[in-house]
């Protein structure tokens, strides 16, 4: 069963049953895009900010990762992303996380992967920014953008409709196509009444962002195996079998490194899990499920209800319509299940799992277990009210699952901070 599996953490699922895979990137016929010597070169992207204090120095999260030869890379200027200005903010020093002092140009070894953190002088409206750190390596030019979204600290848990932080920007986003915007807000996050891993549930304010309305698809994945910054699916793919056929379904058996692999090779990320169950929930709607409160027997892919879902196998990304959020993302509560940046953790008072670089492995290939959110097609009639044997489609329902896990019923999306629509102002 997969329900224990992605609560508990336990060894990964193997994709016996896939009906299409991806092949290493040697395997792959001739053809495609040609690949980006400067995505190989290095895996540039930023994690989170962090604040201690009005009077101490903001402090911005990046991860730096290596391809497969040593690589050079100087830590250029930290822009200031404000609704109507970009501007350069001091860089106040650079350190790794053992706190040691870095220089600017930081040299990495082949594959190597360190998380740099750089203080910079931040103005005192801090909520109403994003950061962008640039950096150089040789003619390679890489931007990162670090945003933030509010969760309740480690530990402790929100009063009751009290926001753990105000979100930094509520205005709606202009967004690439094949993306929906989602204004920003302030909503509660999980449930007392269900699960023990959606407790407590309290006020969270997220950041507006991007959504892409559908799960990534076997055909939006073929360029990145192509260029060999994403690995294939699978346990042991050696074929990528009639990908042309399910060009447009789900990318499925892909772990947690490659689903993140591949939306910061588009320029993306993958969502948080507060960001994930604001979409589902429709923000501050607070919906039961993406369309509302009332449950279905036939509105979303799911193998009771779907005769293209033979032998439990996914559907065409948005096949089913009806199953839609508020701002039109698609499949949210059935189809696969998807993946979240967010590390695991039993309930919301509990340690989340802190991802670190696994030993020996490609840069970017983390250690640690991940949150997965929605349902997805292994789902069946017995989900409402409570809980299905393999995911559920409510929104607050969360999973975990390990960061090697390649299962045939979860894939991802991503998401993007997109660009603040014209005359659009930060929440104050």
């Amino acid at each position: 069963m997969i329900r224990p599996l992605l609560r508990r953490a336990a060894p990964a699922v193997v994709c016996a049953a896939i009906l299409y895979t991806l092949a290493s990137p040697a395997d792959v016929d001739a053809g495609g895009d040609a690949p980006d010597p400067c995505a190989a070169k290095l895996h540039w992207a930023g994690e989170r900010v962090t604040f201690a204090g009005t009077a101490a120095p903001t402090e911005l999260i990046i991860s730096a990762a290596a391809g497969p030869e040593a690589v050079e890379v100087r830590v250029g200027r930290v822009i200031l992303v404000h609704v109507d200005s970009r501007r350069t903010v001091p860089l106040r020093g650079v350190t790794d996380d053992t706190g040691v002092r870095q220089p600017r140009v930081i040299r990495l070894a082949a594959g190597e992967t360190k998380r740099l953190h750089l203080a910079v002088r931040a103005p005192a409206n801090r909520d109403a920014y994003l950061f962008e750190v640039e950096a150089v390596s040789g003619t390679c030019h890489y931007a990162a953008e670090v945003g933030v979204v509010r969760e309740a600290p480690t530990g402790s848990s929100a009063p009751e409709g009290t926001a753990t932080g105000a979100p930094q920007i509520t205005s709606p986003l202009t967004c690439p196509r094949g993306m929906a915007s989602i204004p920003g807000g302030t909503f509660v996050m999980g449930s007392d009444g269900l699960q023990a891993e959606e407790r407590p549930a309290h006020a969270v304010g997220v950041s507006s962002f991007c959504m892409d309305i559908t799960e990534v698809t076997v055909a939006a994945y073929e360029p990145c195996v192509r260029s060999g910054t994403c690995g294939g699916a699978g346990s042991n793919p050696s074929t990528w079998m009639d990908r042309r056929r399910y060009a447009n379904y789900p990318m499925n058996c892909v772990d947690h490194g490659n689903a993140a692999a591949y939306c910061a090779s588009v320029g993306k990320r993958l969502p948080t899990e507060e960001e994930w169950e604001y979409a589902a929930r429709g923000g501050d709607e607070q919906r039961e499920y993406p369309w509302g409160n009332a449950p279905t027997t036939d509105q979303l892919c799911y193998q009771s209800t779907d005769p293209r879902a033979i032998d439990q196998t996914p559907c065409p990304v948005g096949a089913f319509r009806g199953d839609v959020n508020r701002w039109g993302v698609l499949d949210l509560a059935g189809n696969v299940s998807e993946w979240t940046s967010s590390g695991w953790s039993r309930d919301y008072l509990s340690t989340r799992s802190v991802p670190t670089q696994s030993p020996g492995a490609p840069p970017g290939v983390m250690t640690g277990s991940y949150v997965v959110r929605g349902g997805n097609i292994t789902s069946d009639a017995s989900y409402p009210p409570g809980i299905a044997a393999h995911g559920t489609p409510r929104a607050a329902a969360r999973e975990g699952m390990v960061h090697v896990t390649n299962s045939t019923y979860v894939g991802f999306r991503c998401v993007s901070s997109g660009v603040v629509a014209q005359g659009a102002t930060p929440a104050r």
